[in-house]
């Protein structure tokens, strides 16, 4: 009996390990892709397809039970507040259904909470949320100044759950190829600027960083190799982003947070044309920069190493193209998407990025801010001409200001319309309740409701 099941089990192994090589061997493969990176890419996706069709199911379930789903949250948020510091000192404690919440709590700015912000800073704990925040997170300023607020694991968490998978299933019913290939991504980021004081705090951004662990494991799916990371400045890393790029004729994705970043590496490429196709040609970064000018010798190694040697028909290709003006369609024919924000204050370089791109579609899958996930765009095809996000009724508390009382410095309480009450074709301001603690805190976005799906509005975002 137990050599037959042995012997099953092997050749159950042996067919199991046949189909993975027969699959993945008449798959789309990146340039530089070894077996053991294409296989991680290979089992990684095929588990994110799974995951994340589920959770686009829930996220869309939780949409049509959107008022269920949003008291249910803010009631969460509400139950923490009776131990913090701000739900002592703003009346909070009792308070824990919706309706009293919008009637007693004032609507709220950043300058509501410096007190707590400051408490933070000097060690305190439980001050806006229970224990102490992850970090205290610098706002991006696209709404006015940059400010300070609260980032806690959770949000994160958050994030990845509700935002990235759900984008990943929004990619394989839309973009099937993007994530079925065995393409890498060109995923363009820096590291994040951040500083800690005194007891360990860490102040800076929140943007996903190379230097964080869970980035770091899943650079076998980018294009450009830890080194090109690790460059310390911006202009160095954009063209090491790009040297790989080019180097990559069948790269699947292009990916950074906002449209501007993509724009600045298809400009990177172009104005940099001579020095890039000598570095594909020799298989050696920064050919043509004096010995001085480059940057240090260790990721200069690293990086040639990741070349692979000399690339002299991909030099002459990458040539012939740049100096015609290719489309990014033309230079790599088997992009699948572009992912990265164009809404908003990024509508002008969206613009321009569609001129650059050539035939490849533009996905903006999120709608977020310092202060966590706010929307997911299910709608990928533009029905309504623009970018557009679904709120995420499991993410935040969200009220929306109509934009009559933009200009005005204390709004009445009952001013705010309900997410589920939302008007089709009305713009409002953003205002959240979020997870780091903040109470019906006005973002300073206005949005404008396109749709409904189910109960909750589906949003542009306008300003």
């Amino acid at each position: 009996m137990r050599q037959h099941v042995a012997r099953l089990f092997k050749w159950g192994t042996i067919g199991f390990a046949s189909y993975v090589w027969y699959d993945s061997s008449n798959r789309e493969w990146s340039v530089r892709h070894t077996w053991s990176t294409a296989l991680k890419q290979y089992f990684l996706y095929g588990v994110l397809r799974i995951v994340g069709r589920r959770q686009l199911q829930s996220l869309l379930a939780d949409a049509e039970r959107g008022e269920e789903t949003q008291r249910k949250l803010l009631g969460d948020f509400l139950q923490r507040h009776q131990s913090t510091l701000y739900g002592q000192q703003q009346g909070l404690q009792g308070i824990v259904s919706v309706d009293l919440f919008r009637r007693t709590h004032p609507i709220t700015h950043h300058g509501h909470y410096e007190q707590y912000i400051k408490a933070i800073r000097e060690g305190k704990e439980n001050v806006l949320s229970p224990g102490r925040p992850q970090m205290l997170a610098m706002t991006s300023g696209t709404s006015g100044s940059p400010k300070l607020v609260p980032h806690t694991e959770e949000v994160s968490k958050v994030f990845f759950q509700r935002g990235v998978l759900s984008a990943f299933g929004v990619l394989n019913d839309s973009f099937p190829d993007s994530v079925n290939e065995l393409q890498r991504s060109m995923k363009i980021t820096f590291r994040a600027a951040q500083r800690e004081i005194e007891g360990g705090l860490r102040i800076g951004s929140n943007s996903a960083s190379p230097d964080s662990r869970g980035f770091q494991s899943m650079l076998f799916a980018y294009a450009s190799p830890k080194a090109a990371y690790d460059l310390h400045t911006e202009p160095d890393a954009l063209y090491a982003h790009a040297l790989f790029a080019l180097k990559d004729k069948n790269l699947g994705i292009i990916e950074a947070n906002f449209a501007p970043l993509v724009c600045m590496l298809l400009d990177t490429a172009r104005e940099n044309r001579r020095h890039l196709v000598q570095d594909l040609r020799n298989g050696h970064i920064w050919d043509r920069r004096l010995p001085e000018s480059v940057p240090q010798a260790d990721l200069r190694e690293a990086i040639d190493e990741a070349l692979g040697g000399p690339d002299g028909a991909r030099s002459q290709e990458v040539d012939r193209l740049l100096k015609r003006g290719a489309t990014a369609s033309e230079i790599w024919p088997n992009l699948r998407v572009v992912m990265a924000t164009d809404s908003g204050s990024f509508q002008s370089s969206a613009a321009r990025l569609k001129d650059l791109l050539g035939d490849v579609e533009i996905y903006s899958p999120f709608y977020a801010a310092t202060e966590g996930l706010i929307g997911i765009n299910v709608f990928p095809q533009r029905p309504f001409g623009v970018s557009t996000y679904l709120l995420d009724p499991g993410s935040m508390f969200f009220e929306l200001l109509p934009v009559k009382y933009r200009g005005v410095e204390n709004p009445p309480l009952d001013a705010p319309v309900l997410a589920w009450e939302a008007k089709v074709g009305e713009a409002y301001e953003v205002i959240i309740t979020t997870r780091g603690g903040l109470c019906r805190y006005r973002l300073g976005d206005i949005v404008r409701v396109v749709a409904r799906l189910g109960q909750m509005p589906v949003v542009a975002v306008e300003e």
